[in-house]
């Protein structure tokens, strides 16, 4: 990989003190600009570079790299190395986590990977790919944040751990006062049992990612007071909270509704808008007429109708 070479400490220095700039209010360590200090800064950035690693953007949201020698950056590469992270990996998440730099490898680093391994249960392969994609797992406590959210989630129901984290890698940094707890406690005011509310998370984990008032409750109450349906029809398919209310619930709900058309959610979210068009582009029912529930076989039948698509599908 090529490297765009800095002449000398200086320039690396100057290159620190722009990336401090672009911090926003973050606390910044005293150094010394010595010239020993600066040629060690430039050495640590030079093999920042030729790891792939935004070495300006990591310098003015962690500051603190300064104080990461080229031995402690090469200790935790060789240690990520060895965890199956490969080069464009490495460029990755030591970028979006520049925190890993002010780990020890030994109390930090290697037991956090081997937690992964152990105790979650991922292979290599997944390992790698979730780290990837959310390296603040090598940064959060496994005391503190780790351990307990993974004992909470298999509390509720959540079993065979490594898979569910291979797909929801962010899931064991969530804290479980201030983002577990709500969801299921919001899902439980709207009527459900506890017993329900798990098993709808433990069925669609993605809505802990989503926020009540910005998301969960606006798809709710549109659900009940526009759709006219109810929790029997969430239960059995939560997956309702991970579609767009705009772009995809609202638009479909409202098309179906002008043509006194009611299907089951699953049949109303889950096709592709090229399937949905194809199903729908020809029904017709006259005003007035109670809604019907049309069928999967009948949406199939309809698909096999050569008929031009409407554009507003």
């Amino acid at each position: 990989m090529e490297t765009k070479k800095l002449s000398n400490g200086k320039q690396a220095w100057r290159l620190y003190v722009e990336g401090l700039r672009s911090a926003d209010e973050q606390q910044v360590p005293s150094l010394e600009a010595s010239s020993d200090h600066l040629r060690g800064l430039e050495e640590t950035i030079l093999f920042l570079d030729s790891m792939g690693v935004d070495a300006t953007k990591v310098l003015g949201v962690y500051p603190f790299i300064i104080n990461c020698s080229l031995e402690k950056s090469k200790s935790i590469i060789n240690t990520l190395q060895a965890a199956g992270l490969k080069g464009a990996d490495l460029g990755r998440i030591l970028t979006m986590s520049p925190q890993i730099f002010g780990l020890s490898v030994e109390k930090d680093l290697r037991p956090k990977i081997d937690f992964l391994l152990k105790e979650v249960g991922l292979n290599r392969q997944d390992l790698r790919k979730v780290i990837r994609r959310c390296p603040r797992l090598l940064v959060v406590s496994i005391d503190d944040q780790l351990r307990p959210t993974m004992q909470f989630l298999r509390n509720i129901g959540f079993t065979h751990m490594a898979s569910v984290v291979s797909n929801n890698a962010t899931l064991l940094t969530f804290s479980v006062q201030n983002k577990l707890s709500p969801k299921l406690r919001f899902l439980q005011s709207l009527g459900m049992s506890f017993e329900d509310a798990a098993t709808m998370v433990v069925r669609f984990p993605a809505i802990f990612n989503y926020g009540v008032e910005q998301n969960l409750r606006p798809k709710y109450e549109y659900l009940v007071k526009v759709m006219e349906r109810d929790l029997d029809d969430l239960k059995a398919f939560p997956q309702y909270f991970g579609y767009s209310l705009d772009y995809r619930i609202r638009r479909r709900h409202e098309l179906l509704a002008t043509r006194n058309i009611r299907i089951s959610l699953p049949t109303l979210l889950k096709i592709s808008d090229e399937q949905f068009a194809l199903r729908f582009k020809d029904v017709r029912v006259k005003a007035g007429k109670k809604p019907k529930l049309v069928t999967v076989a009948d949406s199939q039948a309809a698909a096999h109708r050569n008929v031009p698509v409407p554009s507003c599908l």
